[in-house]
C-alpha cells in the first residue's frame, strides 16, 4: 500500500506539509507582530500628520539643546521666599518681553502659594523684563530661566530635574502653566484640592483619542513622582517644540505611562459631571449647553441632534459630541458656567472659536473679577 502523501488522508494539513507538497522552500521566520504594529502606527502618524510633522521633528532632533539641559537653561536664581513647605508648585509662564507685570489671573497663583505656604518655582521660556523678573524673584522660591525649547513639557522636565537634584521631592508636586486664566477667588481652593487628591490628578481630562490629563494643571502624589515609571518617562522625554509631538509624547505619553504603572488620571471636573447636570435640568439644560458651545462644535452638535428621532436621542447625541472634544476649548464655557470649572482657556477665540461678546457675557454671568483683562487678552491673541 502506498504511504499517504503529506497533507492527504490522515495527515494534518500544516503550513510545513503544504510547502513540502508544493516543493517550496521552508517558511521564513514569522515577523514580530509587536514590531509590525509599531511600524504601522508610525506610518499612520506620518500619513495623518503629513510630512510637515515628520520633517519638523526630524530637524528639531538635530538641535543639541534637546539633549543637554545645560544648553537649555540660561539661569537658576533663588527667590526671596524660603524653602519651607515640602509641597512644590512649578508655574511655567511665557509673558511678552515687554510685560512689566503679570496679569491678575496669573499673579493670583503667586498670592495663593504665599498664603498657603507652598514652595513656588517659576520656570519661563521667555526673557523677562526687569520689573517682572524682580516681582517673580520677590514672590517665589526659585526662578528658572531657559531657552524656548519644548513648550510646557520641556519646562516641566527641566524644573523636575532641578528640584529633584537640589531639594529632593518629598511631598506633593504640582505643575501649572499660564495657558489658562485662573480665578483669584478659587485658585487657593483649587491648589488645596489638587494637593489632597489621590495619585495622579488633573483639573480636566480629554478622552478624545487617548484619555489623558491636560497639562495646564497636573498634580502628583509622592508615590507617583517617586515611581520608576515617572522617573523613566522624564528621563526619556525629549523636549521638542512641535505641538503635535508635545501632545502625543507629553500629555498622552505621561498619562499612559502612569496608568500602566497603576496611577490612572483622576480629573476634578469630568464629562459625567456635565452629563448629570444636563440630565437633571431636562430640555432647558440641553438647550443651554448647546448655546454655550463654540460655534464649530455647536454646528456639529446641532446636526447630530437634528438627526435624532427623540429628545432622549438628541441628549445622547449632544453628550457624545461634547465627550469627544477638548473640555476647556469647544466646551469651555459650558463647563465653566454649568459645572463651575475655575479656568478659562486663553485660546477660546482662536481658529473660529468663540466671539468676544460670548466670552464677555459668560464672564459677566460668572462675576469674574478679571473679566476685562481676560477679554482683552483673548482678543489680542485671536488677532495675532
Amino acid at each position: 500500500m502506498t504511504a499517504p502523501r503529506p497533507g492527504y488522508g490522515n495527515s494534518p494539513v500544516t503550513r510545513e506539509t503544504l510547502m513540502t507538497r508544493l516543493d517550496l522552500p521552508p517558511a521564513l521566520p514569522q515577523p514580530n507582530p509587536y514590531r509590525l504594529d509599531r511600524l504601522f502606527r508610525r506610518a499612520k502618524r506620518l500619513v495623518t500628520n503629513g510630512p510637515g510633522y515628520f520633517l519638523s521633528t526630524t530637524f528639531e532632533r538635530l538641535d543639541r539643546r534637546v539633549y543637554d539641559a545645560k544648553l537649555r537653561i540660561r539661569a537658576v536664581t533663588p527667590g526671596a521666599l524660603a524653602v519651607s513647605d515640602p509641597h512644590w508648585l512649578v508655574f511655567m509662564i511665557y509673558p511678552s518681553p515687554a510685560a512689566a507685570a503679570l496679569a491678575p489671573y496669573h499673579a493670583c497663583v503667586f498670592d495663593a502659594c504665599r498664603r498657603l505656604g507652598v514652595n513656588l518655582a517659576v520656570v519661563t521660556n521667555a526673557t523677562l523684563s526687569a520689573p517682572l523678573r524682580g516681582y517673580v524673584l520677590a514672590n517665589s522660591s526659585l526662578l528658572i530661566e531657559r531657552e524656548n525649547v519644548g513648550h510646557d513639557f520641556g519646562a516641566y522636565k527641566d524644573a523636575i530635574d532641578l528640584l529633584s537634584g537640589r531639594f529632593g521631592l518629598s511631598s506633593r508636586l504640582l505643575l501649572f502653566n499660564d495657558s489658562v486664566a485662573y480665578d483669584p477667588r478659587t485658585i487657593g481652593g483649587l491648589i488645596v484640592r489638587m494637593a489632597d487628591a489621590p495619585g495622579f490628578c488633573t483639573v480636566t481630562e480629554n478622552v478624545a483619542g487617548v484619555r489623558h490629563g491636560q497639562s495646564y494643571a497636573l498634580s502628583f502624589a509622592p508615590a507617583v513622582h517617586r515611581s520608576q515609571a515617572f522617573r523613566s518617562f522624564w528621563s526619556r522625554y525629549r523636549p521638542l517644540s512641535e505641538k503635535a509631538y508635545v501632545v502625543r509624547r507629553g500629555e498622552h505619553g505621561l498619562s499612559l505611562t502612569l496608568e500602566a504603572a497603576g496611577f490612572p488620571v483622576h480629573a476634578l471636573w469630568r464629562h459625567d459631571h456635565l452629563a448629570a447636570i444636563v440630565d437633571a435640568g431636562g430640555p432647558a439644560a440641553v438647550a443651554e449647553t448647546v448655546r454655550l458651545l463654540s460655534p464649530p462644535l455647536r454646528r456639529k452638535v446641532e446636526r447630530a441632534m437634528g438627526a435624532a428621532s427623540a429628545p432622549a436621542a438628541a441628549r445622547t447625541a449632544l453628550l457624545r459630541e461634547v465627550l469627544h472634544t477638548d473640555p476647556v476649548r469647544g466646551a469651555g464655557l459650558a463647563y465653566a458656567l454649568m459645572c463651575g470649572l475655575p479656568v478659562i482657556k486663553r485660546n477660546l477665540m482662536a481658529k473660529g472659536g468663540f466671539a468676544g461678546e460670548d466670552i464677555d457675557s459668560a464672564l459677566a454671568r460668572m462675576n469674574h473679577p478679571c473679566r476685562a483683562e481676560i477679554v482683552a487678552d483673548l482678543t489680542a491673541r485671536a488677532a495675532g
